[in-house]
């Protein structure tokens, strides 16, 4: 209820300033191929994701404030979020809506582009200012119930942004935001590094990190509680249960687990190609001489730090190489 009272208030502030503004909406669609190569059994998959969407930024004309929302469908397949066992034909379809309201000052020429979730490689956050900060959230619909809302940060300096999620929330409004299940996208930040008036490919480098987590109702709860590690999960193939009238259907695998990181970057000039190479699975390794693991996930960092129960995550490590584009962006409106 209180996600949705959120969502009304800032529409209802759009709508009595809309003529008191500048509004930018524009049509996106793009690509993204991802071959991925297994460390431990050095096998060779590819990865794709697909996706289109509305990107609308308004800033108002009498304040600092302005407004993000912005609708995307992605499609992807073989890549985080989806069931890592090869021999599983699994295809997750998401409709994120992303809200978001904050600040932005000094006006520039030309848009700067970020994301508020990585799910896809899609860019659902514009400003036309040199400095902006954004607050909000994403509500995403899936097309296997794996419905979820997830807080989102983004920060902007001249050239440089940072972006956080976490379906927790954040510190100080823990659970606004994100609905605070601490499951399936719980985790996760990027850094980017724009270009300017660049027709196609918008940022010169970015840096990812996401944290997938398949769901197993109460277990974190019950782990936080019990100050220990929350249960492994058994499954290795898409194990559903429900209830008396079917309307809950949640994925259990463990074959969802799985950390990311990934590196992104173009050569400049006008191409429209964007290229990926990164590392992705339970991003541990055993240190054989301590007996002890090492942990490379940044999520299991903070669990580390912060005494928290740590995530079942047993996913073959991965390096990958992608290749994406953005070949279609329409400025829908301009004012």
């Amino acid at each position: 209820m209180r996600k949705v009272t959120f969502i009304c208030l800032l529409f209802v502030c759009f709508c009595s300033n809309a003529q008191h503004g500048k509004l930018y909406t524009e049509f996106r669609v793009g690509l993204n191929i991802e071959y991925f190569y297994s460390l431990r059994k050095s096998k060779f998959y590819p990865g794709i994701q697909a996706f289109a969407g509305l990107v609308t930024n308004y800033e108002f004309d009498s304040s600092l404030w302005s407004l993000n929302y912005s609708p995307t469908i992605s499609i992807y397949q073989k890549t985080l979020g989806n069931n890592m066992n090869p021999l599983v034909n699994d295809l997750q379809i998401d409709l994120t809506n992303y809200v978001g309201a904050g600040l932005s000052s000094d006006s520039i020429t030309y848009p700067k582009y970020a994301r508020s979730i990585n799910n896809s490689p899609y860019y659902n956050v514009r400003t036309e200012s040199c400095n902006s900060i954004y607050l909000g959230s994403n509500f995403i619909l899936n097309n296997h119930r794996r419905n979820q809302a997830i807080a989102s940060l983004n920060f902007n300096v001249s050239n440089i942004s940072v972006n956080y999620y976490n379906d927790l929330g954040f510190l100080f409004i823990r659970g606004f935001f994100g609905d605070n299940f601490d499951r399936w996208w719980t985790g996760g930040g990027t850094l980017f590094v724009h270009r300017k008036e660049s027709e196609f490919i918008p940022n010169h480098f970015e840096y990812s990190f996401d944290q997938f987590t398949g769901f197993a109702p109460l277990s974190y709860e019950i782990g936080t509680l019990l100050g220990m590690d929350v249960r492994h999960y058994d499954e290795n193939t898409d194990s559903l249960f429900n209830n008396s009238d079917d309307k809950f259907l949640q994925y259990t695998s463990s074959a969802y687990n799985s950390a990311r990181h990934k590196f992104k970057f173009s050569f400049g000039g006008d191409s429209p190609l964007e290229y990926s190479i990164g590392f992705m699975g339970d991003l541990k390794r055993f240190n054989e001489s301590l007996e002890s693991y090492r942990f490379w996930s940044i999520q299991d960092w903070i669990h580390i730090k912060g005494n928290s129960p740590m995530h079942p995550n047993y996913d073959v490590n991965k390096i990958f190489f992608g290749i994406g584009t953005h070949p279609y962006s329409y400025d829908l409106k301009k004012n």
